[in-house]
C-alpha cells in the first residue's frame, strides 16, 4: 500500500486553507509544543487591542499616568491672590515606537523534503514529522520571541527605558520613560554586598523614604534577581539571623539558641517563609529568574547590583501592533508561492509557512514574527536602587 504524502498534515502546513487549521491544532496541544514559560507575563499584561500602524508601517504610542488626587492642607494667602497649582492630578506622558521582530528562519530544501516523503511512504504516518516540526521548528522560535520580551521587560523595570541591542540586524532605543531623578537612589549606609550591612533595615528605610516622597501609602513590591539573592541576601548577617530567629520561634525554641541553629536553614524557601512579608516596614520581595540567549551566549538581562521597588502588581503592559506580512503576502504574494498564516500567544506571534521557488526546485520556510514592546506604567512611583553605591 502506498501512502500519499501530498495529503499529509506535514505537507499541508503551507496550504493556505488547511495550514492554519493544522497549526491551530498544534498550538492547542501543550504537550506537543511545550513552550518554556517566560518571565514577562508575570510582570506585564498583554494589551488586547493592537495599535494602528501609520502609512509606512510604523507604530508609535504614548503612555499616560498621573499622580492621584489626595487631600492636603490649604495654603495661607493674601486676600484676592491666587493659589499654587497642585502637582497631583497633572498628567505625565512618554512616547516611543513598537519594533518588528523575526526569529531565525527555518528552511527545508527539496532533498530534505524527499527524505521525509520516503519515511511517510514507508510508515504512512506523519505524527513524528509533526512532533519534530512543533518541537524543533516552532517551539524555539516562539521562545525566541518570549526571550526578546523578557529582555525588554527587565530593561524597562530596572532602567526605565528599552534599547534593543541584541540579536542581529537593527539596534534601536524604543522608548525612555521619564522616571523622576529622585527615584534613582543609593544602597543606604552600606553597600548591600557588605556582609555586615543591615540589609533589611536599609531596605525598609528606602521604602519609607519612597512613601514620603510619593506622599501616599499603597501596596509595594521589591524585586531582586536570583544572582543578587544568592550572592548577597543569603550571605548577609542580618538576613541569616532573621531566618534563624523565625525558625527558632516557629519551633518553640529559645532565641538564645541562635548560634546553635544550623546554617542549612539559609534557603530560598526559608527566606520566603521567615523574611518575606514579616519584616516590619518591608514589602514582599520577589526573586526574578530570567535568562535569555543572545545568539549562542546565555545572558542575564537583570543588571548587576540593581534592585527595584514599585507598586505591587503588574509593572505595565505589552503593547503590540498589526503585523503587515499576512495582509501583504495574501494580497500581493507571487502566485507561484503558497503562504499559510496562523497566530499564537493570544495573537502576539504570527507564523508564516511558505512554499517558495528555489531555482528549478522548491523549498519550504517557516517564519515567526512579532511586533511588540513592554512598557512600564508605574514609572512615577518606581524606585531603582543602586545597591553597590552607599550614601555614606
Amino acid at each position: 500500500m502506498k501512502f500519499d504524502f501530498l495529503n499529509s498534515n506535514y505537507n499541508n502546513l503551507t496550504e493556505p486553507s488547511l495550514g492554519p487549521v493544522i497549526m491551530n491544532e498544534i498550538f492547542a496541544n501543550p504537550d506537543l509544543l511545550d513552550v518554556k514559560a517566560p518571565y514577562w507575563p508575570t510582570a506585564f499584561t498583554l494589551s488586547p487591542n493592537p495599535i494602528i500602524t501609520e502609512g509606512e508601517g510604523n507604530a508609535s504610542f504614548t503612555v499616560k499616568a498621573r499622580y492621584p488626587e489626595h487631600a492636603m492642607m490649604m495654603d495661607m494667602r493674601a486676600p484676592l491672590t491666587g493659589g499654587r497649582l497642585a502637582e497631583e492630578g497633572e498628567e505625565y506622558t512618554y512616547s516611543g515606537s513598537i519594533a518588528d521582530f523575526i526569529a531565525p528562519v527555518w528552511q527545508e530544501k527539496a532533498s530534505e523534503r524527499q527524505y521525509k516523503e520516503k519515511l511517510f511512504a514507508k510508515y504512512g504516518n506523519d505524527a513524528a514529522l509533526i512532533q519534530g516540526y512543533a518541537q524543533n521548528v516552532l517551539r524555539p522560535r516562539i521562545e525566541a520571541g518570549n526571550m526578546a520580551l523578557d529582555y525588554m521587560a527587565v530593561m524597562a523595570e530596572t532602567r526605565g527605558f528599552v534599547k534593543y541591542d541584541k540579536g542581529k540586524g537593527v539596534k534601536s532605543t524604543l522608548y525612555k520613560a521619564d522616571i523622576p531623578e529622585e527615584n534613582f537612589v543609593k544602597a543606604g549606609a552600606k553597600v548591600w554586598n557588605s556582609p555586615d550591612c543591615l540589609l533589611l533595615d536599609q531596605m525598609a528605610q528606602i521604602e519609607d523614604e519612597a512613601k514620603e516622597r510619593f506622599g501616599r501609602e499603597f501596596a509595594m513590591q521589591w524585586k531582586i534577581d536570583e544572582k543578587m539573592f544568592k550572592d548577597v541576601f543569603l550571605k548577609n548577617k542580618q538576613v541569616i539571623e532573621y531566618i534563624k530567629l523565625g525558625w527558632l520561634a516557629q519551633n518553640g525554641q529559645l532565641i538564645s539558641q541562635l548560634d546553635a541553629a544550623p546554617n542549612s536553614l539559609i534557603t530560598e524557601e526559608n527566606f520566603n517563609r521567615y523574611v518575606v512579608g514579616t519584616y516590619p516596614g518591608l514589602s514582599p520581595i520577589k526573586i526574578v529568574k530570567v535568562r535569555v540567549y543572545d545568539t549562542k551566549t546565555l545572558v542575564n538581562p537583570w543588571p548587576d547590583g540593581i534592585a527595584t521597588l514599585a507598586p505591587a502588581g503588574y509593572s505595565g503592559e505589552v503593547l503590540r501592533t498589526n503585523i503587515q506580512d499576512e495582509e501583504v503576502y495574501t494580497r500581493f504574494g507571487n502566485k507561484a508561492c503558497d503562504f499559510a498564516f496562523a497566530r499564537t500567544g493570544n495573537g502576539l506571534f504570527l507564523v508564516m509557512n511558505s512554499t517558495l521557488p528555489d531555482g528549478a526546485l522548491k523549498m519550504w520556510q517557516t517564519k515567526v514574527f512579532m511586533s511588540a514592546v513592554p512598557v512600564i506604567t508605574d514609572w512615577l512611583f518606581r524606585t531603582i536602587v543602586n545597591t553597590k553605591e552607599a550614601t555614606a
